[in-house]
């Protein structure tokens, strides 16, 4: 709801393959829970979707802990990670960012 408010036009997805789908449309940006359904993890969304589409991706991993595969991450110009808990000024300041600046 807060990013319809905004103007966003967010898809949600539940896994990997749904994430693949979903960005195949053209959207700005991806944000990901860290934690997906079935084991699966945005940190590997987020590093796997570059490959399949072939091209970068802005894109937000919003954590609730600290993973061994996050701080190398935080090396793509393309990512912002933003740890939970995470307010509604802060994930629309760091979603702006990413918008706008890349």
């Amino acid at each position: 709801m807060l990013l319809r408010s905004e103007d966003y036009s967010p898809t949600m997805a539940r896994d990997l393959a749904e994430t693949l789908e979903a960005a195949r449309a053209a959207t700005d940006l991806r944000m990901s829970d860290h934690h997906l359904s079935e084991g699966q993890t945005g940190t590997q969304a987020i590093t796997t979707l570059p490959h399949a589409l072939g091209a970068a991706l802005k894109s937000m991993l919003i954590p609730g802990a600290t993973s061994s595969a996050i701080p190398e991450l935080q090396r793509d110009p393309h990512l912002r990670i933003a740890y939970k808990p995470l307010g509604a000024e802060a994930l629309l300041s760091v979603a702006d960012e990413l918008i706008t600046r890349h």
